[in-house]
């Protein structure tokens, strides 16, 4: 592999990753978590975020 084909590499990883996190970041925002009997056992933590992202 060329170095400029290891620098591309590297940025191209990069994007993804930037991509990939978000998309997770997305997926963990939009998900409650109910236990067996209900009850929403969100952490805290993910329920702050999405206060903030109103």
């Amino acid at each position: 592999m060329t170095a400029d084909e290891k620098i591309e590499q590297d940025i191209l990883r990069k994007e993804y990753l930037k991509s990939f996190r978000s998309h997770v970041k997305g997926t963990i925002l939009n998900t409650t978590i109910l236990d067996p009997k209900g009850n929403d056992i969100t952490p805290s933590k993910v329920k702050q975020m999405r206060k903030k992202r109103k």
